[in-house]
């Protein structure tokens, strides 16, 4: 499942480069747009991540390994749950209220935290579920 999320966020990678080249135009309904598909794909991320808690074959209160398999996942899900609030908040913003310069700053920033979410999630795949296969084989 974890593969899945992995995927899936990579992928959300690319209407987000699209959204961030459209917010350095200063374009508004693109912008708006966007900013409803990545809510979009926030969700999604949040919901995968869900139905990956199912999957981990440790419990949090098993051992040690499963303690920080837990702690590294609920961090990270952390990162996406206030991704997903700052997104849609910033995208009911951008609908109530007219777009100038800053507000597109704002939007490029929040996507960018995006951009963050994704590349920390990578790293920490490979720690949870391909290092313990190395080391234990």
């Amino acid at each position: 499942m974890g593969g899945a999320l992995a995927v899936f966020l990579l992928t959300s990678e690319l209407p987000n480069f699209w959204l961030k080249k459209r917010l350095k135009r200063c374009e508004v309904g693109a912008a708006r747009l966007g900013m409803v598909l990545m809510s979009a794909i926030g969700l999604g991320a949040l919901l995968l991540r869900a139905a990956e808690f199912s999957y981990l074959h440790v419990r949090w209160d098993t051992n040690a390994f499963g303690s920080i398999i837990w702690a590294l996942v609920f961090l990270h899900t952390t990162h996406i749950g206030v991704d997903v609030c700052e997104t849609l908040v910033m995208t009911v913003m951008a609908f109530a209220s007219p777009l100038d310069g800053r507000r597109f700053v704002d939007l490029n920033e929040n996507a960018e935290y995006w951009d963050f979410v994704v590349l920390t999630w990578l790293p920490l795949y490979v720690v949870i579920y391909w290092a313990p296969r190395w080391f234990l084989s």
